[in-house]
């Protein structure tokens, strides 16, 4: 096994998908974690060792924004041993999951395409071969991987019925030019994530129309280590352009790279710039 330059990123929540327009996994929940939750978890682990650390996220906003709610995420250090002790390790873990094929291809703008950027596996109660074609990926039975079952069933003492019934889905890192641009996960409102292999960041950035706001949050993942995102801190609503709203992003400097969108007039080619003048000024006299 490779682990010291492939890096794997499963994610338990209520919803998953092997690429973006493709079949979903399980259903949409009408509600995600809350800071209840986060604390629930927090002192789970703490009595079993784990150093927990709770990022309040608005703390990276501008003093002239504010975010009149919870952004939160815990992060459990070695979390992963907590659960499978005595029975399985992270690097049992680890093995299961390099095993495994992996989905390389996906549904892209009408055709079938390889995926670049990382490979892919969701998780359910059934097996399926895929069918990219018609916009479905692998699906990997959980009795085929005993290992992450047993992480799926031990979330329910970690967090409690708000974790029951989730389904699983895998992000693979398989080189060091691998990674995710800044998104939010619009398919889930839960996210409890499971990090093995090498360590890569991950980056939370707030954004509101399109534009980043406030510092970047970076939070180093090892080997073991979890994640419980609260609803506002997913992304669910990253596409609501005018209130604030968190996006996520990890792996290679390249998909880290955030550009702005430009909106001024001064900016824009001339004749786009002419063509609006002359909109605006045919729309004020009625011509």
């Amino acid at each position: 096994m490779d682990r010291q330059n492939q890096t794997f990123t499963l994610t338990f929540g209520d919803q998953a998908e092997n690429h973006v327009g493709m079949q979903k996994v399980g259903s949409l929940s009408s509600v995600g974690y809350n800071r209840e939750d986060l604390c629930k978890a927090q002192e789970w682990f703490e009595k079993r060792d784990a150093k927990c650390e709770l990022i309040n996220l608005p703390t990276f906003l501008p003093d002239d924004k504010t975010f009149d709610g919870d952004a939160l995420v815990l992060v459990v250090r070695n979390g992963l041993k907590a659960i499978l002790t005595p029975q399985y390790s992270s690097d049992e873990f680890f093995e299961e999951q390099s095993k495994l094929p992996k989905d390389s291809k996906a549904l892209m703008y009408g055709r079938v395409v390889r995926k670049k950027a990382r490979h892919n596996l969701c998780f359910a109660d059934e097996s399926q071969e895929p069918d990219y074609e018609n916009g479905k990926g692998r699906l990997v039975s959980y009795e085929s991987v005993p290992i992450l079952k047993k992480v799926r069933r031990e979330l329910v003492n970690v967090i409690g019925d708000k974790a029951k019934d989730l389904v699983v889905e895998g992000n693979y890192y398989y080189d060091k030019s691998c990674g995710i641009g800044f998104h939010g996960d619009a398919e889930r409102m839960k996210v409890i994530g499971v990090r093995v292999g090498a360590t890569i960041p991950l980056h939370f950035q707030w954004f509101q129309k399109c534009n980043p706001v406030g510092s970047r949050i970076k939070i180093n993942l090892s080997h073991g280590d979890m994640y419980i995102m609260c609803q506002k801190a997913t992304g669910n609503d990253f596409k609501k352009k005018n209130i604030l709203t968190l996006r996520h992003a990890a792996g290679h400097e390249k998909y880290l790279t955030i550009k702005t969108k430009k909106r001024k007039l001064e900016e824009e080619p001339k004749k786009i710039k002419r063509l609006r003048i002359n909109k605006i000024f045919y729309k004020k006299f009625d011509l």
